[in-house]
């Protein structure tokens, strides 16, 4: 086992984790403010949510800037972003760097949120180096990265001295212009001078987060590995409710985006048709249990779009605010909505129900799976909550 492995689930061990895990959802009884401080299990947490689209492959192996000819004329020099393997990645990290453009920045195309991420899970190391050590098969990258350091991280795996901030990846995306003051408001920071560290959903400048997206080399620059576009972005919110709820009671924030800026036309083209999978756990005790689900930004979804995804499960569609669904042995959850969503486009399913033995009692754990077909944007926030009198 690589030295790296071994020592992550040493750090597990010491936060007395595994000594009593029977099921991936053991991580949501962390409490919140242990899941702030300790990114290993913030970043546990968010590996347990699932994510694709329905182009998650694709035919295209490069992308350019389009700038009247002059795209096209610096691609053929080697300016392009390049994927590594076709394919759209999940990668779960924190935050280490942002860089939110200004109002002014609204003039160019290029109107990119962007994240420096790194990743603490040995899987997803394991992702970057694949990024890292791919930038040394194009001639841009070898010759941007000295001989000497080509056998150093991130370029090789790392050891328990490594700083891994090595292993970051960059993220990037353009959000919606019509969007993008909504998204600043109610999802994310997108126009300076909010900052992560500012922004009421998250309230620290390196939080945890998940994305999902094309893995490419830039090489419009030195082909180093980027997320590019991100499409997809969740995170728990471990700030607003610290010991006020049960520790299970999480918080979770979810976005799926298109990028509209002219360079992704095909990897990045509307509409953007998917499915998010959301982890909770619930007591069974005949408590009134409810997934609160505000609906924050979003401007369209298609039908023609949602039917490609061909889900064989029962769906619930978001035409009412309000639905009570039975999960196991009398035990019911309902769904509250801050408003109906008329015409599709999007719905919701519930799968995996099961029970777990703790020693305070039994809980049902299971997903709440929100396939979508967005024109630009849909973001949410979902509070698991014990109604309370």
């Amino acid at each position: 086992m690589k030295l790296y492995k071994t020592l992550f689930l040493v750090i597990f061990l010491a936060i007395g984790m595994i000594a009593h895990a029977q099921s991936p959802f053991d991580i949501l009884f962390v409490d919140d403010e242990e899941l702030k401080e300790n990114p290993v299990l913030n970043e546990t947490a968010l590996d347990l949510v699932n994510v694709y689209l329905v182009d998650s492959t694709y035919k295209r192996r490069s992308e350019r800037h389009r700038l009247f000819m002059v795209g096209a004329i610096i691609r053929i020099f080697g300016y392009r972003w390049q994927t590594i393997d076709r394919r759209r990645i999940k990668f779960v990290g924190t935050i280490n760097s942002e860089r939110i453009p200004g109002r002014d920045s609204d003039r160019f195309t290029e109107y990119d949120v962007n994240y420096d991420i790194y990743p603490h899970l040995p899987h997803y190391i394991d992702v970057a180096l694949e990024g890292w050590q791919a930038r040394l098969t194009k001639f841009k990258g070898r010759k941007a990265v000295p001989e000497d350091n080509r056998d150093e991280p991130p370029y090789t795996a790392p050891d328990s001295t490594t700083d891994l901030t090595k292993f970051r990846l960059h993220s990037e995306l353009t959000p919606p212009v019509d969007s993008r003051d909504a998204l600043n408001a109610f999802f994310y920071p997108t126009v300076a001078p909010m900052r992560l560290a500012r922004h009421p959903n998250f309230l620290e400048s390196k939080p945890s987060v998940g994305v999902y997206g094309n893995f490419v080399l830039d090489c419009n620059h030195r082909c180093h590995p980027e997320i590019h576009p991100y499409e997809v972005l969740w995170w728990l919110d471990v700030n607003r409710n610290q010991g006020q709820l049960d520790v299970y009671e999480k918080t979770w924030h979810v976005g799926l985006l298109r990028d509209v800026s002219n360079r992704f036309k095909h990897w990045s083209s509307s509409p953007r048709t998917g499915e998010i999978s959301i982890p909770f756990v619930f007591k069974m005790d005949n408590r009134a249990n409810v997934i609160e689900w505000d609906h924050q930004v979003f401007n369209g979804f298609s039908n023609e779009g949602f039917a490609t995804l061909k889900i064989d499960n029962n769906l619930s569609y978001l035409d009412v605010t309000e639905q009570k669904h039975e999960l196991l042995n009398g035990e019911y959850l309902t769904i509250q909505t801050n408003g109906s969503i008329l015409g599709g486009g999007i719905a919701y399913y519930l799968s995996d129900i099961a029970t777990e033995e703790r020693a305070d009692g039994r809980y049902v754990t299971g997903y709440l799976n929100i396939p979508m077909s967005i024109k630009d944007v849909y973001t949410a926030e979902l509070r698991m909550r014990e109604m309370r009198m």
